[in-house]
């Protein structure tokens, strides 16, 4: 295994599917068919593989996914860090790959972000797609985002992913929402608000990350500012709509993403997501 191939293989560790361009892109790679190339090697030898759907890409042409399979897992466990024996190696579904692709996409900026300052630690992050403790045998003690909050009337909670960001003694989670404008504004804004209320009352959110708050906040980013503005004002009379805060995708940068004032509750003046002491 040489340092190129195993570069590759953590990108995908650490992001669990994305494009050729952008694990080339996160490993500083400039030749796309040498890229191409260690890729090939990388699922010939059975540590990743690709799907046979395809994305369309920065480019404007279809692309496939990468994704590590149980075998790559278990290489950058025993190699690098046992977490990765945890990565999620299950192929991604074809029918939602667009995306969780994308959901990565705002997990790359986030770690870019924190990368960028000191005053922010990162205390994880956790997809949709992730079980975890997923090798646990005692089913209990494995969960994913996806929460029963209540079986009667049925109540989930589905959230897309959920970070934890670190400020001095504060440890507070951040739940992601990516809106593809795929849904009304009113479907988003009547099924979603509830299953996060009933998680703060449940104080659900510390299952997912350690955070010694009893708040949590939902970040909600839009494809423009135009869809953007229509999402929070429908928000406004909604159940726990003062958790949720908006921004558009442009602004959704690793230079803005922490201290510029790029988000938005249902009412108001942008403020940023932490404030600079």
């Amino acid at each position: 295994m040489t340092l190129r191939l195993l570069s590759l293989l953590i990108a995908l560790g650490n992001y669990e599917t994305l494009t050729r361009a952008r694990i080339q892109d996160g490993c500083g790679e400039k030749n796309d068919r040498v890229m191409r190339k260690l890729l090939a090697q990388l699922v010939e030898l059975g540590l990743i593989a690709k799907t046979r759907m395809e994305v369309i890409s920065s480019l404007g042409a279809g692309a496939p996914m990468y994704y590590l399979t149980p075998k790559g897992a278990e290489y950058l466990a025993a190699e690098v860090d046992p977490k990765y024996l945890h990565c999620t190696t299950t192929p991604p579904q074809w029918t939602t790959l667009v995306h969780t692709v994308q959901v990565e996409e705002l997990h790359i900026v986030v770690d870019r972000a924190i990368a960028l300052q000191s005053m922010v630690g990162l205390g994880g992050w956790l997809n949709e797609r992730r079980v975890v403790n997923s090798h646990e045998s005692q089913p209990e003690k494995r969960y994913s985002l996806f929460t029963l909050l209540r079986e009667k009337p049925r109540l989930v909670c589905n959230r897309d992913a959920v970070f934890l960001l670190r400020v001095g003694s504060y440890a507070k989670c951040y739940y992601v929402e990516l809106d593809r404008a795929t849904s009304s504004i009113q479907q988003i804004t009547n099924s979603k608000p509830p299953g996060f209320f009933e998680l703060l009352k449940q104080q659900a959110h510390k299952r997912h990350f350690p955070s010694n708050m009893d708040t949590f906040s939902v970040l909600s980013v839009s494809p423009t500012p135009g869809r953007r503005d229509l999402l929070r004002s429908a928000m406004k009379n909604k159940v726990g709509s003062e958790f949720w805060k908006f921004c558009s995708w442009a602004d959704f940068t690793p230079p803005k993403l922490l201290f510029e004032p790029i988000w938005y509750a249902s009412e108001g003046e942008p403020s940023p997501l932490v404030k600079r002491n």
